[in-house]
């Protein structure tokens, strides 16, 4: 090769410079621009794991429905330790619900709990 080859070879370009030598590049216009602002079709891989997310988040928001937990007194008294009043109260009502026999008993409990003041 001559050295004006290698010069042109090794020469510095610019960005703009390569652009504008390069003939082989489209021509930029309004109707491109738009391809960038179109949203790109979900796969069906995301639209999966975007089903098992969901599948995840409303288990985990099950496991937090108190109406779905199993609920005692020893959950009530956890509840109490952790500082969570209102949890606690939630409980002694729902046992409320459950033995009516003893709702005396959970009616005491929870006006002990509304008189503490809280921690």
């Amino acid at each position: 090769m001559e050295s004006d080859e290698l010069d042109l070879l090794y020469a510095e370009y610019t960005q703009t410079d390569y652009l504008e030598a390069s003939a082989d590049l489209p021509k930029w216009n309004e109707d491109q621009t738009a391809v960038l602002h179109k949203p790109i079709p979900p796969t069906k891989a995301f639209e999966e794991s975007r089903s098992e997310l969901d599948r995840i988040r409303d288990m985990a928001a099950k496991s937090l429905d108190l109406e779905e937990v199993p609920v005692s007194e020893s959950l009530a008294a956890l509840y109490l330790e952790q500082g969570q009043r209102a949890m606690a109260v939630r409980v002694y009502r729902r046992l409320m619900l459950r033995f009516p026999s003893k709702l005396g008993y959970f009616r005491d409990c929870i006006d002990q709990i509304d008189s503490k003041p809280p921690r």
